[in-house]
């Protein structure tokens, strides 16, 4: 049980600081202290679903590794982390989430940045310059689960 307490704090821990532009680091390590390491980018996430930690290296390339938490002993964080509130309020906002027609874009990191889409099979699906409160049109898409990446972050986007 208390390996199991370690890592949600870990977890909780890279949750909050992934979301940097910094690249994270995920060591695994076994009870036979066999070792093994991904690096998450921006988009990347860990979570656990049932018996089992699942890292999602980025949301982008969609490379997921599942590992049994029985047979892990500790994990080791490393790389980009600049604090909760810095994560977090660095992060571009988009809003409504889910949208129908479209949404705007609020709490940019510069004056402007390039906003890519991205449908749940990878295929750029739009590209723009956008600034503090631009209204992107997405009426002409169809329903489904876009990627909207602005700079180095990326959040999903649920089309209605």
């Amino acid at each position: 049980m208390k390996h199991r307490f370690l890592l949600t704090a870990a977890v909780l821990l890279l949750g909050l600081g992934q979301r940097t532009a910094a690249q994270v680091t995920v060591e695994v390590v076994g009870h036979d202290e066999s070792s093994t390491s991904y690096t998450l980018d921006a988009s990347g996430e860990v979570y656990f679903s049932g018996d089992h930690m699942v890292i999602l290296e980025s949301i982008l390339t969609g490379n997921t590794h599942s590992i049994e938490l029985d047979s892990v002993r500790r994990v080791l964080l490393s790389g980009g982390f600049e604090g909760i509130a810095a994560a977090y309020s660095a992060r571009p906002a988009i809003y409504p989430n889910p949208a129908r027609e479209g949404f705007s874009i609020q709490s940019l990191p510069s004056a402007t940045a390039t906003l890519s889409l991205f449908a749940a099979d990878g295929r750029r699906v739009m590209e723009q310059s956008v600034s503090e409160g631009t209204w992107v049109d997405i009426s002409h898409l169809p329903s489904g689960l876009y990627f909207v990446r602005i700079g180095e972050t990326c959040q999903k986007l649920a089309k209605l």
